[in-house]
């Protein structure tokens, strides 16, 4: 044991004068050896997370056994430092093979190589040459954190991937595995992964505030979540959510976003019980882009709002219902599309844009007016209201005028109920946002050219290929928010470009630049909402950067 032991140390303080990086220390004495790992600047966000999560020690047992027959364990009270513990048989030459595997495998920790690292995990693949992927050096430049300064607000975040080929986004070393790949690994690890906390960044605004953004990640994507949602068991993901909200009120945070299907599962946020923190899915701020958005695709496509005819798909649910609100200050017709039995609250979704057109009516001129208040603005039945020539409470405004205008206009009434799709064909801007598990629109539907569709559904409604042999019709998902100040900007992960995030984390740190602590897009959301967080926006610089094509976020 003494000479074998020996022996060994002198193999291993070569491996360590090798790999100075990885090896921070042999020690121990006769065959019970404790081999240390540097872990303080991780090489890669994978090897962090694992270092982070007290996993990596765990990861490394299963690639020594996988690999080389060699049977390890971390201590039980340090993860990162591996057990060399062989039995007293033990001969030089499995010594040699010992180092051989070890050598493989810092050579692994120091390129980066989480592919290489983790490829055990997973049936080998034959989709691309695994020498290719496995002998690649990817080690990340270490960051330190940014300087945050002590007088700010923080908010945090909470979401996952959109996509499961997304991981190389944030880990580039594990661009070795195939998007099947990605989503099995994906799938395996879940459950027993952790929250992931990424280092804080700090946003600036041109008023001078500064709020900073912890972001906390779940170690899935859209289709994992989605799979939860359908069987009706997100317990895992919801406990998950629960202590990342738990998280955030521990480090400070004023209001924590909802991102990706966390506000689905979560309710949109009413299932969570924080003590001391405001919630917020970023609805408001995701629906007020969106029209944004739908704007920006109209003028693209040389579709006057003016003139247009709008129609929606689910028409019923409360962020469609928001959204059409908003869209009927511009459109000047539309048709509002639900399933066969909707009828009566379809009429209610009409009612509330009638009133709200009314409202409109009350406080601008005429010459202001826009889309259906300017429609209506001069009818028999607007007039008699306003003239008070008909006892109408303010509560049955809405309903009032849906009947009136029907009976007044017939045909010309500018808002149409139906649970007939082939309404569609009438349509040139169309949104959708039904609550269907499979596609519902397919570009068969669609017979105005040219034609935008804002497919808001989660899933989506539509199918990206499908569309593109129909060049005329352009099919996106809302728009992404571009920064004012803050041009590198970017969370790994998710697939976008620096400078440029998604609206429910705009309304997050617009939420925490303002110092808001309370409840926000919480539960339901209405039109006032969306038009005071657009404002917030405004004020702060956040804008409309482009059309989100990027799958469902």
């Amino acid at each position: 044991i003494h000479e074998r032991g020996i022996y060994l140390f002198e193999r291993l303080n070569k491996l360590k004068a090798r790999y100075p990086e990885v090896i921070r220390e042999v020690r121990g004495a006769g065959l019970m050896i404790g081999l240390e790992l540097d872990v303080e600047h991780p090489a890669s966000p994978l090897i962090g997370c694992l270092v982070d999560q007290n996993m990596l020690g765990w990861v490394i047992a299963g690639f020594m056994l996988q690999k080389f027959q060699i049977r390890i364990a971390p201590t039980l009270s340090n993860s990162n430092t591996l057990r060399l513990q062989p039995p007293a048989c033990i001969t030089e030459e499995d010594c040699d093979f010992l180092c051989v595997g070890l050598d493989a495998l810092c050579s692994i920790l120091s390129r980066g190589n989480s592919y290489a690292l983790t490829e055990f995990l997973l049936p080998p693949s034959t989709s691309k040459p695994e020498n290719e992927a496995l002998i690649k050096s990817y080690r990340a430049a270490y960051s330190q954190p940014a300087n945050v300064p002590d007088d700010i607000h923080h908010v945090g975040f909470i979401g996952h991937f959109a996509q499961a080929a997304d991981i190389s986004k944030w880990d580039q070393g594990l661009e070795g595995f195939s998007e099947q790949q990605a989503a099995k690994l994906l799938d395996r690890l879940y459950p027993m992964a952790d929250l992931s906390k990424f280092k804080p960044l700090v946003i600036e605004s041109p008023t001078g505030k500064k709020v900073c953004l912890h972001f906390i990640g779940l170690f899935a994507d859209s289709n994992v979540t989605a799979r939860y949602l359908r069987a009706k068991r997100p317990n895992i993901i919801h406990s998950k959510i629960e202590q990342g909200v738990r998280y955030a009120e521990e480090i400070g945070c004023n209001v924590v976003g909802l991102g990706g299907h966390t506000s689905i599962i979560t309710r949109n946020a009413k299932n969570l019980k924080p003590q001391s923190i405001g919630l917020t899915t970023g609805n408001s701020l995701t629906v007020g882009m969106s029209v944004e958005a739908t704007r920006e695709a109209a003028t693209q496509k040389g579709i006057s709002l003016e003139t247009c005819c709008f129609a929606c798909i689910g028409a019923t649910g409360n962020i469609a219902q928001t959204y059409n609100e908003i869209i009927s200050e511009y459109a000047p017709k539309m048709i509002l599309i639900g399933r066969v039995g909707s009828e009566p609250r379809l009429k209610i979704c009409a009612e509330k844009i009638y009133y709200a057109a009314y409202e409109s009516i009350c406080q601008q001129s005429v010459t202001e007016l826009e889309g259906i208040a300017r429609e209506i603005v001069n009818t028999e039945a607007v007039n008699a209201l306003r003239r008070k020539l008909v006892n109408v409470g303010e509560s049955s405004i809405g309903e009032y005028l849906f009947e009136s205008l029907g009976e007044e206009l017939h045909e010309r009434t500018p808002i149409q109920i139906t649970t007939d799709m082939k309404e569609l064909t009438k349509a040139n801007i169309i949104a959708t946002a039904s609550s269907s598990a499979d596609v519902i629109l397919h570009p068969g539907l669609i017979e105005q050219s040219p034609s935008v569709i804002c497919d808001i559904a989660v899933p989506r409604d539509t199918d990206p290929e499908a569309f593109k042999q129909r060049p005329d019709i352009t099919v996106f998902q809302g728009g992404v928010v571009k920064l004012p100040l803050n041009a590198d900007f970017q969370i790994e992960g998710l697939p976008l470009e620096q400078g440029i995030t998604f609206a429910c984390i705009s309304e997050t740190l617009l939420l925490g630049l303002e110092g808001h602590s309370a409840h926000f897009s919480y539960g339901n959301i209405n039109r006032k909402q969306v038009k005071t967080i657009m404002q917030i926006a405004n004020k702060h610089g956040f804008k409309l950067a482009r059309l989100k094509t990027e799958n469902a976020y």
